[in-house]
């Protein structure tokens, strides 16, 4: 089967709005937020050991869950080898969602990359925003953030590309942007390619 840019950009989009995002901002009729955000910070600092949680390996990569979140990829039907799940409980909402799409070359990577934060910004109606590209785990990353209104939902999406396999992470959190940050430091921090 021949891989297709929007064979990507729909794979990747599809799962990541499926398991990580908030659409009830809609129900805001655009209204943006009162609330500023910030960026995650673009080198990761260590995190201190209190806060790491359950392991996370995969053949590509491992990283730490915040602590008191599970890998819950084994409740996922349709996770991919190397996709992972995380989430505060068994059979919960899925918090943390790495979506890897493999053999996926730079040109097509580009290609897709225009509808890919077209589709993450929308997704989040007037409270979706690509910001400055950032760094993860040395490779260079789309950095998308979004917050639904209703549900105090926070969201930071990292498009990235390594070893010929598209990422797609994305950490979600309720509660107000420093919880999601946090959230978001750990994995940075102890991410690590085999």
């Amino acid at each position: 089967m021949r891989i297709t840019a929007t064979t990507v950009g729909l794979l990747l989009t599809a799962t990541l709005l499926a398991a990580c995002g908030d659409d009830d901002d809609k129900a805001n009729n655009g209204r943006p937020s009162q609330e500023s955000s910030s960026s995650a910070s673009d080198s990761a600092s260590p995190t201190p050991a209190a806060d790491l949680g359950v392991l996370v390996e995969r053949t590509d990569y491992t990283f730490n869950l915040p602590r008191g979140w599970v890998d819950s990829t084994k409740d996922q039907a349709l996770a991919g080898p190397e996709d992972s799940y995380g989430s505060l409980a068994t059979d919960a909402d899925h918090l943390v969602t790495v979506d890897a799409e493999p053999d996926v070359s730079q040109e097509l990577f580009d290609h897709g990359l225009a509808d890919m934060i077209k589709n993450l910004k929308s997704f989040y109606a007037s409270h979706g925003k690509k910001l400055p590209d950032t760094t993860w785990a040395d490779e260079t990353a789309i950095h998308v953030q979004g917050q639904g209104q209703k549900s105090g939902t926070r969201a930071q999406a990292f498009y990235l590309r390594h070893d010929d396999t598209a990422y797609i992470i994305c950490v979600q959190t309720l509660g107000g942007q420093e919880q999601n940050e946090a959230a978001v430091e750990v994995l940075r921090s102890s991410w690590s390619w085999n």
